[in-house]
């Protein structure tokens, strides 16, 4: 599972990493201060499930059948 993180989540990268997974950060792909649009479309494009607290971007995955996790706080 490859795993892409929102900008909030970029200090579990070393975390997740020692669990076995690969994990790309928003800023290192380049997508700090990204629409959601496009983060989500990344996603579908590298085959990647991004990981968010905001609402918007796990509807548009949801929309264009992107897996999603979305943690509520």
């Amino acid at each position: 599972m490859k795993i892409l993180l929102d900008e909030m989540y970029a200090g579990l990268k070393e975390y997740l990493e020692t669990l076995g997974y690969e994990v790309l950060t928003a800023q290192e792909a380049g997508l700090k201060s990204t629409k959601d649009q496009a983060i989500v479309e990344y996603a579908r494009k590298n085959d990647l499930i991004p990981v968010t607290q905001d609402q918007k971007p796990a509807e548009l995955a949801e929309l264009i059948g992107v897996k999603c996790v979305l943690f509520l706080i």
